[in-house]
């Protein structure tokens, strides 16, 4: 039963890690690409790949990069709602004696998720960040030891320790921060939207024919898949400087690049120095179109397995 039930619970976060990273993970390789000095288009990198590398090359990394979506999925809610009971106030009196404490007031009550959330981010990317080193490893690491993601392991661990596997942490830190809070932020003020825009149609559906109810049903779960895009595009621009920063620290520290020992500032002021300000959002297109495809491939896979198989989504 504890084998079942465990089971049960892994699989729809299994299978949203698993199927969002396959429609959304080549355009991870090609923004990598593009911070590392690609110049061409992303539709030229994408046929490029192809060509040459074939579809390994376009999914190079990806099995760390399911590792990674697998713990946040698993992780994020239970981390927010972990910081979020300790951050809130309680908002019962303890006793009789004591006065009523007023209810906390909704834009207050979002400010502490968002902070959850954004506690919830940096925690886990304590856990990540080797996984997220793997993963550029294996797409820019030459060599035998590169060719999967235990001997890139071996490799790194080997010759840099384990500060070789938490290269550009601080940035990613910050990135992971921003965009947890961002996230959350942006996707609770379009929930509340949608909520307030579809509860005059609630009353009436009650009434209303299957196919009416359908089209409600319908007209709900594009709204979602709209509001998971529109909060994860968002939270890409917002994080964007910080994951550069990080791609080309963790980038020269396997290569033996400038940046090798080179601290985040170091980083900033060489990014800046060879591509001006704009060069902090290299790849900025190719971002948003991974992060926009991965939470609607991962939302249509949970939803499939809740009309199939009955599993329940995880609340946003």
């Amino acid at each position: 039963m504890i084998l079942q039930s465990a089971t049960i619970s892994i699989s729809p976060a299994s299978s949203r890690a698993c199927f969002g990273n396959l429609v959304s993970f080549p355009f991870e390789v090609i923004k990598n690409r593009i911070v590392m000095g690609d110049t061409a288009n992303t539709p030229d990198i994408f046929s490029r790949i192809q060509i040459i590398e074939g579809m390994a090359g376009l999914y190079s990394g990806l099995i760390p990069s399911i590792m990674v979506s697998l713990i946040q999925t698993t992780g994020q809610e239970k981390l927010k709602k972990y910081f979020q009971e300790r951050l809130v106030p309680d908002i019962e009196a303890p006793s009789d004696q004591d006065p009523p404490v007023p209810p906390i007031k909704p834009h207050n009550l979002v400010i502490y998720e968002t902070i959850s959330a954004a506690c919830a981010g940096a925690a886990i990317s304590f856990v990540v960040t080797p996984l997220q080193t793997l993963q550029l490893a294996l797409q820019f690491g030459s060599g035998p030891e590169y060719l999967n993601a235990w001997n890139a392991f071996v490799a790194i661990w080997e010759r840099y320790g384990l500060v070789g596997l938490y290269a550009g942490f601080l940035p990613g830190l910050i990135s992971s921060l921003l965009v947890s809070a961002s996230t959350w932020l942006t996707f609770s003020f379009l929930k509340q939207r949608y909520i307030s825009s579809s509860s005059k149609s609630t009353l009436s559906a009650a009434k209303a024919d299957r196919a009416r109810l359908e089209r409600q049903r319908g007209r709900r779960v594009l709204q979602l898949i709209m509001g998971i895009a529109t909060s994860g595009i968002v939270a890409s621009v917002v994080a964007a400087p910080f994951d550069v920063l990080r791609t080309r620290l963790v980038h020269d520290a396997i290569t033996g690049g400038p940046l090798k020992t080179a601290t985040m500032f170091d980083a900033v002021s060489k990014v800046v120095e060879e591509k001006g300000v704009l060069g902090l959002y290299a790849g900025i297109v190719a971002k948003c179109l991974r992060v926009g495809l991965y939470g609607v491939g991962s939302f249509v896979a949970a939803w499939g397995l809740e009309r199939s198989f009955g599993f329940e989504q995880e609340s946003n």
